[in-house]
This record gives structure tokens, sequence and C-alpha cells, in this order.
């Protein structure tokens, strides 16, 4: 397998994962000029023969790759065995940021069902998801998390007795008895199941990626108990991460073997385009009083980003769980009856001193810089949704939220799914108060918002150079025999003053 990381105006972060270790080869072609070959190794060891190289930052005398330029590329063993092939488009520089362009936004991949079969019609989400991609010209997607599941499907979880017991390391009695090294071990394993799928490598192979992990990659709800901050959980949390690492942020962060970041939060820029993708889960711990989502650390390079990169005309701040979903009262409510759901939303009181310090950071720095667009991205809820929220004096900013790509839920989860985004109509911080709003469809478009079907997200970006405007999307898939990508939600232009062009 193969796929394409961090792409810049002039590199591309390249990843597989190999079927053996050892010498191999990285080509790299456009329409243009004759394919450029290096020579790669990839080791036998802990990373489970996953390995990602920059090119041509990595390679002595390598020449760098042209902005705005389609490329291909190929991995293959030396004895010319295919590893995996893929393309990319690189970057632009800011000077020259494409009027139009779009890029993609996914999360919740568990294809399978109750017996551990792939679901068909998640197979065909997967098709339908690379169609779109494909005829919008997406130019990359975000990866906003649960790109697999440790605990789902339940039959098949690490954490059931009789499936653990089947796949256990060394006659060991469960997941929270294994070590490090081999809870690393156990997730990579799950990678391997739950990408093994083509429809979902092509995807992965053919555009440009910036991942970012939420609870599924660890386990549900992780970091929003008190048990998960103990010391008996330190090597699920570390064995995952290192497997996270290995299969997802490798692609954008490059670490020397056996090192990773505590964090994984990052950012980039696309032309005129700013993107944040914040990490909500790595840093969590649950508290008597209070949770922890973000460190200080991590609010300060948030903030770091945002005024380094004050010249961008669009600012995209990805968060995997949406920090605009249900009211206070039923997340605190939900939290006292299960001690589960409630407890993960930022709305609820547990976590509210963290969302309020984002928040605050945005609505600062948006009144600062009027021309801004800020946009907010989001997984997690197994719904789609479109939101403005209005500040008092600015800014007005919008969220968009895709999920779930693969997870197909029960006709009654799907219900509730989208009537939880109907709760909310406010939020507010030092006492002052946004008005929230689900945007209204652009006239004659479809207007499913919220969407509880399965899904993935496109933001259409229109850049003037001056001022820039974005249109939300959902895309699901018919019903045919032969389904086909349909749009069900589609926003108008949205400026950063929030007025619709429509």
């Amino acid at each position: 397998m193969v796929a394409v990381g961090a792409v810049t105006a002039s590199s591309a972060r390249i990843w597989c994962r190999a079927g053996r270790s050892g010498p191999h080869q990285l080509v790299i072609g456009t329409a243009d000029a004759p394919p450029i070959t290096v020579e790669i190794v990839i080791p036998d060891g802990s990373a489970d023969r996953t390995c990602a190289w920059t090119y041509p930052d990595e390679f002595p005398d390598a020449t760098r790759l042209a902005p705005t330029t389609a490329h291909e590329f190929r991995i293959a063993h030396q004895d010319g065995s295919m590893v995996g092939h893929g393309r990319f488009t690189t970057a632009p520089e800011v000077a020259n940021t494409p009027h139009t362009f779009a890029f993609a936004a996914l999360s919740c991949h568990q294809p399978f069902d109750d017996k551990g079969e792939v679901a068909e019609r998640s197979r065909e989400m997967l098709q339908v998801a690379h169609e779109a991609m494909t005829v919008r010209r997406a130019q990359f997607f975000v990866a906003m998390g649960d790109q697999v599941y440790s605990d789902a499907p339940p039959a098949h979880s690490l954490f059931d007795d009789d499936y653990f017991e089947r796949i256990a390391p060394n006659g060991r009695a469960s997941l929270l008895a294994c070590t490090r090294e081999e809870i690393r071990a156990l997730f990579q394993q799950r990678y391997r199941q739950f990408w093994v799928m083509p429809e979902l490598q092509r995807i992965y192979a053919d555009f440009p990626s910036w991942p970012m992990l939420d609870d599924h990659e660890v386990v549900d709800n992780f970091g929003s108990l008190e048990e998960h901050a103990t010391p008996e959980w330190d090597p699920v949390r570390e064995g995952a991460l290192d497997a996270f690492h290995d299969y997802q942020a490798s692609r954008v962060f490059t670490a020397a073997p056996g090192t990773r970041p505590r964090s994984f939060d990052h950012g980039f820029r696309w032309g005129g385009t700013a993107v944040y993708q914040l990490d909500n889960r790595s840093e969590r711990r649950a508290y008597a009083e209070h949770t922890q989502v973000l460190t200080e650390a991590q609010v300060s390079a948030f903030r770091e980003f945002l005024q380094a990169n004050v010249d961008a005309r669009l600012t995209v701040v990805m968060v995997p769980v949406p920090l605009v979903f249900v009211p206070s009262r039923l997340a605190n409510l939900a939290g006292a009856l299960t001690h589960h759901e409630g407890i993960e939303r930022w709305s609820h009181d547990r976590c509210l001193p963290d969302r309020d310090r984002i928040l605050r950071l945005l609505v600062e720095h948006g009144r600062k810089h009027p021309a801004q667009k800020i946009l907010l991205l989001s997984g997690d809820i197994h719904a789609g949704t479109a939101y403005e929220i209005t500040w008092p004096g600015g800014p007005v900013l919008h969220q968009l939220t895709a999920s779930a790509l693969t997870n197909k839920e029960s006709r009654v989860t799907t219900f509730l799914t989208e009537m939880a985004p109907r709760t909310v109509s406010s939020l507010s911080f030092d006492g002052v108060e946004a008005e929230v709003t689900l945007v209204a469809a652009a006239d004659d478009a479809p207007s499913k918002n919220p969407f509880g079907g399965l899904n993935l997200g496109f933001v259409h970006v229109d850049d003037d150079g001056h001022r820039v405007a974005v249109r939300l999307e959902l895309v699901s898939l018919t019903d045919d025999e032969r389904p086909t990508a349909e749009t069900v939600y589609l926003s108008p232009w949205l400026g950063a003053d929030g007025t619709p062009r429509r």
C-alpha cells in the first residue's frame, strides 16, 4: 500500500507499507519530463515495514518539484514487484493560488458488519468517494479521526474477551496486560485489517492527505474517563499512538526511528489557505473536577500558527470533535445519565475551559483580521452538518462536520444524530454570546442539513487574491443498483462576513 502525505509547492511526502523489507525504488514523474528514480530502503523492525520519505529533501542532489504540477509515482521492490502507485498535484505558491479549488474532509471509517465482513454499502461509499473527489478535482483531503476502530465491530473488538483470546500475544489475558510493543503490533494489525480494501487504498494513493486521530484510534471516548489516565492504561496509550504514527502521522511528521511527537497538532499552507489540525485526543486527561483536552503548549502552538499566517485569506481549523454540536445542558445531562457520550463534548462543563480558550483565540484573531475567512472542520458525530456562528461585533464563523464515511448506523441512531445538531442555538464565553444556526442551502440546492447517512465533505474555495468565499458540500451515494455520488447538501457561497452569495 502507498499513500501521499504532506505536499508543498516543491516537495511531497510519500508513505508505504511493504510486504517485505529491503531495497526498493521510488519513481516520480510528470507528463512533461522523464521520470526520476531514487533508491529507498524499507527496514525491518517495529514499524511493521511502514516508511515515509520527503522528496526531494531526503535525497542528495534531487531536483525540487514544480508547483501546481500533476505527478505520478510508484514504489517497487528491486526485483520489479510493485508495492503501489498513485498520483498527486503539488501545492501552489501563495502568489499563484488558483482562483477556485476544492478539498475534501472525511472521518469515521468502520466498514465491517457485526460478523466482521465488509458491508457492501461501505465498499460502495468508498468507490463513490474516490469518484466524487476526482470529479471535483479535490487537491487534498483531511482525515479527521477514527480512520480505524480498535473496538468495533463489538464482537471483533480488541477489548472483547472472546475475540482477544484468539489474537492474544504470549497468552496475555487482555489488552491491558500487554506491553507497549505488543499493543503497537496489535494496532498495526488493526490498520492492515481496516485498510486492506482496494477502494480505500485508491483514495490514499491518489490524493494528498493530512491525518489526525480521534478516540477510536485508541478506544471509544479515550481520555474522557479517569481510568485512562492511570498507569495501567499507559501501554495502551503509547502503543496505540506508536501505531498511529507508523500508519498515519509519519505521512506528515519526520521523526528519527523510535521517536514521535507527544501530540500530533500540525499546520500547512495551500497557497492563500492556511490549515491547522488540533489534536484533541493525545493529551486528553480526565481528572476529578475537569477534563484537560489540550495542553498549554498545544494552545500556544495554535496561537503562533494563527499569528504566522495573518496573510492567509482563508484559515481552516480542523478539530476532530466538533466545537459546536449540542448545548451544555444536554451534554451535562447525557454525561450524568450514562457517564459516556456527554462527557466527550466540548460543551460539557468539564471541557468548557479548554473550549473557551480556543473560541477566545478564534474570536480575537477574527476581529483583528476581519478580511480573513475562518472555517471550522470536524468529524466524530456520525452526521454531516453545516453551522453559522455569529459573534456580536464579529467574526462570523462556519463549521462543516463530515461523518461518517463508512460507519453505517441503525435507523434509530441516524434519527438521533440528525436531531442532536438542531438543539443548539447559541454558545458563549466570557459573557459574550454567539448565535448558532444551521446554514440554509443555496437556492434550489439539496438541503439535508443535518444528514445522518454515509457522507464526506467538500470545501469549495473561491479566492480572487483579496477575499475568499467558501461553499460547503456533503456528498453521499444513491440507492441505485450501481450507486453514484449524490450531493445531499450544498451551501451558498459564504464570505468572511457571513453574507451568502446565492
